[in-house]
């Protein structure tokens, strides 16, 4: 995940520049609510596509953003942000499209087209944004639970130790007694019940904090997992551990509808829906969320094209 400071969302209705009729312009906005933090850009940064690429200039002055208390929590927005989206984009977009930009919390872009309220184009990480006109894409449900695959195949490498820790019973001094009985250069895994994940997350009660300090003065590798309340005690939760697949499925897909029309699709599968080709070019996994393109045949860009332009998405900086 990267930084909220480093993500945007926005959206413009495009236009000729003045001067050059081939670069499209307009001023962005961003969608209602999403302003409680400083985007990567700013709010209303003047946008620029141009060839292969989008450009986003902050609009705000360098005083205003020095007087915004928003950027005294959070890091100033840059002056200017480039990132290539390949050819299709501007061989499909016109003016007065509604175009919309995303940087999203896994660093993974996307750029939808809509013209005259009917999705045209949608590329990268397009699942769960807004595609109206009766268009969505969703994530497999699976794909939510990747901690939990992840943490049942640790439970089961060489030399991995867990130890149980209930915050309404255990005391922390004698806990350390127990953990510090333990062989050395282990992977020790501490389960941690009794308490709410907030609390052990963000500056927890100072027990739970001498806790973790004590048990990492051990030369062995450690982790915590936070035990949810409904496992009153340590059989219970071992034994739905031993029941969760290891490691994630290998069977994920893309959920695509279009007005009612569903389908489901794997890594690198393509299918015809109504008007629209789509072609899922990777799915989501533990690192970022599923690359796809969602074109309505009245787009114009040849395969190649949208190909090159959702390769330069997946490949773009964050």
């Amino acid at each position: 995940m990267i930084s909220p400071i480093a993500m945007f969302r926005y959206t413009v209705l495009i236009r000729p520049h003045e001067r050059d009729g081939s670069v499209l312009v307009g001023q962005c906005r961003r969608p209602p609510g999403e302003g409680e933090w400083p985007a990567r850009v700013g709010d209303c940064p003047f946008f620029e596509l141009r060839g292969n690429f989008v450009t986003l200039r902050r609009s705000e002055s360098w005083l205003s953003t020095l007087m915004d208390k928003r950027y005294r929590q959070w890091k100033r927005p840059v002056a200017e942000f480039t990132f290539c989206v390949g050819p299709a984009v501007a061989a499909i977009a016109r003016p007065g499209d509604l175009v919309s930009v995303y940087n999203l919390g896994t660093a993974q872009k996307a750029v939808t087209i809509v013209r005259d309220g009917h999705l045209v184009l949608a590329l990268g990480a397009v699942a769960g944004l807004p595609l109206g006109d009766g268009v969505r894409v969703s994530e497999d449900r699976r794909r939510r639970q990747w901690c939990l695959y992840d943490f049942a195949e640790k439970l089961h490498y060489p030399r991995t130790h867990v130890v149980w820790f209930d915050a309404r019973e255990n005391d922390v001094e004698k806990f350390c007694e127990r953990v510090y009985a333990l062989p050395r250069r282990i992977n020790l895994i501490v389960a941690v019940a009794g308490t709410r994940r907030e609390d052990w997350m963000w500056d927890g009660p100072p027990g739970l904090a001498a806790l973790e300090s004590r048990v990492r003065e051990r030369e062995n590798a450690v982790s915590f997992h936070h035990v949810k309340d409904r496992f009153r005690t340590e059989q219970s939760w071992r034994t739905y551990m031993d029941q969760v697949p290891r490691g994630m499925p290998d069977d994920l897909f893309v959920g695509v509808s279009i007005r009612g029309i569903h389908a489901r699709l794997r890594d690198g599968e393509t299918c015809q829906i109504e008007s629209y080709h789509v072609r899922v070019q990777r799915v989501g996994s533990v690192w970022g969320g599923s690359m796809l393109l969602l074109a309505h045949g009245s787009a114009g860009a040849a395969h190649a094209e949208l190909g090159e332009s959702l390769d330069a998405l997946s490949l773009s900086n964050p």
